[in-house]
């Protein structure tokens, strides 16, 4: 966008002035505010929504979250995988899949989970396991990649569930209509989800142990 102007100088001389704008920048800082108050307003939804919810209705809660952070973030699965502390080496598995997608048949064990190296160490430190091409995963995570070819998986995001420095769980998500690359903006939403997942999860075993005991 260009404007232009013309003054006078003290001495009676005239200018023109020409100012340059970068409308195309300007707009996309528009549109990344537009989408970061979006994200706020969905995080804010999910929180009420998860501290609302109290006994069995917790897990109506977490697939609905689900469903809300795989729009925020643009996935066509989001799944949320915890350990199960009433059953050894067990996972807890909720999920959310868009119209048309099919259940993902894979389920680890514990034990199982840890032996994938080349995604658990890093969840261990808390980072995120971002393959914008699951087709680009090196050899060492063969086996993981042939599996989510094979179930359509094009593009695969895992973000971690801690709770202190402990890895707890972690929250996935599946692209299989197209590739994605998630921003960094996107991934950080997804963190404080997951943050807001592990007190659900906690809430949802206090219950069921107080259930127990009575």
């Amino acid at each position: 966008e260009a404007s232009v102007s013309s003054f006078e100088q003290p001495d009676g001389e005239s200018r023109v002035a020409l100012v340059i704008r970068d409308v195309a920048e300007r707009e996309l800082r528009r549109l990344e505010l537009v989408r970061q108050l979006e994200a706020e307003k969905s995080i804010a939804a999910i929180s009420r929504d998860l501290l609302a919810a109290t006994g069995p209705a917790i897990d109506g809660a977490i697939r609905r979250a689900l469903g809300m952070a795989a729009a925020l973030s643009g996935a066509d699965r989001c799944y949320l995988v915890s350990t199960d502390e009433e059953n050894a080496g067990g996972l807890l598995y909720f999920d959310w899949r868009a119209p048309g997608i099919a259940d993902f048949p894979i389920r680890l064990s514990s034990e199982q989970a840890r032996r994938e190296k080349w995604a658990f160490q890093s969840l261990a430190r808390g980072e995120a396991v971002h393959v914008p091409r699951v087709a680009d995963l090196p050899e060492a995570a063969r086996e993981a990649r042939e599996k989510m070819l094979a179930n359509g998986v094009r593009s695969y995001l895992a973000v971690p569930v801690r709770v202190g420095e402990r890895l707890v769980g972690l929250l996935g998500l599946h692209c299989l209509n197209s590739e994605k690359h998630w921003s960094s903006h996107e991934i950080t939403w997804l963190r404080v989800v997951a943050e807001l997942f592990t007190s659900a999860l906690e809430r949802m075993r206090s219950d069921a142990a107080l259930r127990e005991s009575e």
